[in-house]
């Protein structure tokens, strides 16, 4: 955890894209604070037993993935708030559908782990196509992060869906 940790101050201490000191400090402390939902719910999704370790890095380690392979490019913090926050919505999502089944199936979540590569393509995209334009508002920078996830997210689960699963509503 504190690796992941060392990888944001690096990739967040860079310059503030024309964006005062004031505001990037608030956007850093948003970087972090929105890691936090997706540990807590991690957290609470796993059985409170002996595989509780195994289970709670079952359900962060992708998302933390995806943080760290975003931060490798040293985008804004407001796109690592976004791309947190949308990932702790897709996992509460996903398991919400797979608790509400009859009779839900362990390897259902491998449909949540190999949809996952879509929200790092869909940051990704979005943290190099925004470094050549002016830099927008925090709540900007963090809508469009979190729409340009969720468009990944959305690709590779339909893909997903239509080839190697059944999914069903």
């Amino acid at each position: 955890m504190c690796g992941l940790f060392a990888i944001l101050e690096l990739s967040l201490s860079e310059d503030d894209g024309g964006v005062g000191e004031n505001s990037m400090i608030s956007e850093r402390r948003l970087a972090y604070a929105s890691l936090i939902p997706g540990i807590l719910l991690s957290a609470a999704l796993s059985r409170k037993d002996e595989y509780f370790a195994a289970n709670f890095f079952f359900f962060l380690l992708p998302q933390l993935a995806v943080i760290a392979g975003v931060c490798l490019i040293r985008p804004r913090p407001g796109i690592v708030a976004g791309c947190a926050l949308v990932l702790f919505a897709y996992l509460g999502i996903y398991a919400a559908w797979l608790f509400s089944r009859p009779h839900p199936e362990s390897m259902a979540w491998l449909g949540y782990v190999f949809s996952v590569p879509g929200a790092l393509v869909g940051a990704i995209s979005y943290g190099l196509w925004s470094v050549r334009r002016q830099a927008p508002s925090i709540s900007r920078t963090v809508a469009y992060s979190a729409a340009a996830v969720l468009a990944g997210l959305a690709v590779f689960q339909g893909a997903l869906c239509s080839t190697l699963m059944y999914c069903r509503l």
